[in-house]
């Protein structure tokens, strides 16, 4: 108002209006790390309340997210928050989120091998890694490695483990067994046919002839071997028989061989003649001989009639002092001779 010097006075009267364009003060958080899901995706998160805004008039500052919240992301990202007051002034920050990949491969191994043995008693190691199944949320190149690596000689069974590493570093093992099994037959070498002699008693008592036997194995080296007929067994006459060597391993592998004894009477009848004869003329000034075999002694081992011959001949005359020769002779051939005089 404004007075004069008569004390008039006058008036008017404006507006003063206040306007805020202070922007308002944010604060984005640190850096955040944050997982990749089975997709190799993440996720973005509401980082908007994670923010320290301030403002000069505004008590409640309006914060917003780009890339927005939900959005699926798979590389590192920039995220940009930004305050906006109620006179629509705005400040912004930013931050980064960094996805890591901490999901291990996935790995299933194949079941337990059942393999065979080498000669050797040794199974070299295949590759098992292309019968394992693997897979992993982001890597698509993954290698397995095997251990005992591919070619180790194993004498047992043997636990393999398979291994796969993605490229983020996580591991995931499996394992199974290699289990060899001994089916390889044992070799037999038996001993050659042999020929032997019939005792005394007609018999031959067989022997114990797994001794004789060449016995090769890939595992065992003390391979279990049976005869048959076995050792002791009498055979009573002039045969062949044949005798069969059965080898059989510490798992159950077997194989045979066999020869043939051939046994044979070799041995002579015993014989024991008569002693010298003193014997008398008959009227003509000679003498007719006997049966001087069954004044003899006479045995055979298997014979029990063997054939036997007087000479001369039984019922032959003589004259003078003669020499009588007894021959026996057995089924196998075998002889024996004795010989005594007639002193007529």
């Amino acid at each position: 108002s404004v007075t004069d010097g008569a004390g008039n006075t006058g008036t008017c009267t404006f507006d003063v209006i206040p306007d805020d364009d202070e922007d308002p003060t944010i604060v984005c958080p640190a850096d955040a790390t944050v997982s990749f899901d089975a997709n190799c995706e993440f996720a973005l998160a509401d980082y908007t309340t994670a923010a320290t805004t301030n403002d000069n008039c505004d008590n409640d500052v309006t914060v917003t997210q780009s890339p927005s919240i939900g959005s699926t992301q798979t590389l590192v990202t920039s995220v940009t928050l930004t305050a906006t007051d109620d006179a629509g002034n705005t400040a912004t920050c930013s931050f980064n989120v960094i996805p890591e990949d901490d999901i291990d491969p996935t790995l299933a191994c194949p079941g337990n091998q059942s393999v065979t043995f080498t000669g050797n008693c040794e199974f070299a190691l295949l590759d098992y890694t292309g019968s394992a199944t693997f897979s992993d949320n982001c890597d698509n190149t993954l290698f397995a490695t095997q251990s005992p690596s591919t070619g180790t000689l194993v004498s047992g069974t043997t636990t393999v483990t398979i291994s796969v590493t993605d490229d983020a570093g996580n591991t995931s093992t499996c394992d199974f067994d290699v289990i060899p099994t001994d089916s390889q037959d044992p070799t037999l070498d038996c001993p050659a046919d042999v020929t032997v002699s019939l005792s005394a008693s007609c018999d031959f008592a067989l022997p114990d002839y797994t001794t004789s036997v060449v016995v090769d194995d890939n595992c065992d080296a003390s391979v279990d071997l049976v005869q048959s007929p076995t050792a002791a067994t009498a055979i009573s006459s002039a045969t062949a028989t044949t005798v069969t060597i059965t080898g059989t391993d510490d798992a159950g592998n077997s194989s045979t061989c066999s020869f043939v004894v051939t046994t044979e009477d070799n041995s002579d009848p015993t014989l024991v003649c008569p002693a010298d004869q003193n014997v008398d003329f008959a009227a003509g000034c000679d003498f007719t001989l006997p049966d001087y075999i069954a004044q003899s002694t006479i045995a055979d081992n298997c014979d029990a009639n063997p054939t036997s011959v007087q000479s001369p001949a039984i019922g032959s005359t003589i004259s003078e002092t003669t020499l009588v020769s007894i021959t026996v002779t057995d089924a196998s051939g075998n002889q024996s001779v004795c010989s005594f005089n007639v002193i007529p």
